[in-house]
């Protein structure tokens, strides 16, 4: 490897981290419902405006001992873990797109989901706000390709397609379940999720998604039930007599962002590994 090379690659794996200091701002003030880009972000303890230095993305988390600098209170594992996150995602990026358009498009895409799953993993939520901007960008840069006549990743009719597809999916599970058990089998915010996979992918993907997050989330599921650990919806608004109330669950988001990134990164492969891996188990 070049100079060069190594140079840009060190480029990919800053700008990932960096951006994953961005998304931390976005998991904490989106759902809360405030501005993302002021004020600057400051300690939630004794509201210490944090300085640039104090905000290098995983290196100032280690030179302040994961304190503030001013009262010294604890700062979340998050905050590393998702620039950690976010730098691991810049690279594959850059391996996969160099810097192109795609890799801005698919950045927008992967960074967009990151959030979308913590968001969820939190607060059992799928910000809209969120959705729409990843919705118009999903859209809007196969359709300037397609006037462009720039050969893009995926063209503008297999991203109508594979939206409708992974949106109408969903929605029809949510509508069947409700209508003969009464109760919602998923939330719209899992359509809204499958729906951007199609948008960014393609219908391919949208049914490889599904698959590898439904094969997921079952293992999980089933692991929390032998070993007791099932949770219930967390909503505070849930009525008493609603059905759902005090169900077991589990986000299914997350697991959709999984499968997502799993088919952007490893696609055909990963899903002959998931072929092999239930002929063995049938035969």
């Amino acid at each position: 490897m070049t100079n060069y090379e190594i140079a840009l690659l060190a480029i990919a794996v800053f700008l990932g981290a960096s951006l994953g200091s961005f998304l931390n701002v976005v998991i904490y003030r989106v759902p809360n419902g405030l501005n993302i880009a002021t004020p600057p972000s400051s300690c939630p303890k004794c509201n210490y405006q944090i300085k640039w230095y104090d905000n290098i993305p995983i290196l100032s988390y280690i030179l302040l001992g994961a304190k503030c600098r001013k009262c010294k209170t604890h700062i979340s594992m998050q905050y590393p873990i998702v620039e950690l996150i976010g730098a691991v995602m810049g690279t594959a990026l850059y391996l996969d797109f160099d810097f192109t358009i795609e890799f801005a498009y698919y950045t927008i895409f992967v960074f967009g989901f990151i959030a979308l799953a913590y968001i969820d993993i939190k607060e059992w939520i799928v910000p809209e706000s969120i959705v729409i901007v990843m919705a118009i960008v999903g859209l809007l840069i196969p359709l300037v390709s397609y006037f462009l006549n720039y050969i893009f990743y995926i063209n503008i009719l297999d991203s109508l397609i594979g939206g409708v597809l992974g949106f109408g999916i969903i929605a029809t599970i949510i509508v069947i379940y409700k209508l003969i058990r009464g109760i919602d089998a998923l939330g719209w915010g899992d359509a809204y999720i499958l729906g951007l996979v199609g948008l960014y992918m393609g219908p391919k993907a949208t049914l490889s998604t599904l698959f590898f997050a439904v094969f997921q989330a079952s293992i999980i599921g089933i692991g929390m039930i032998i070993f007791n650990r099932q949770v219930t919806v967390p909503y505070d608004d849930v009525e008493d007599d609603d059905p759902i109330k005090d169900k077991a669950a589990l986000p299914f988001v997350p697991f959709l962002v999984l499968g997502a990134l799993e088919y952007l990164f490893f696609g055909e492969k990963l899903i002959t590994l998931y072929l092999n891996f239930m002929r063995g188990i049938v035969g």
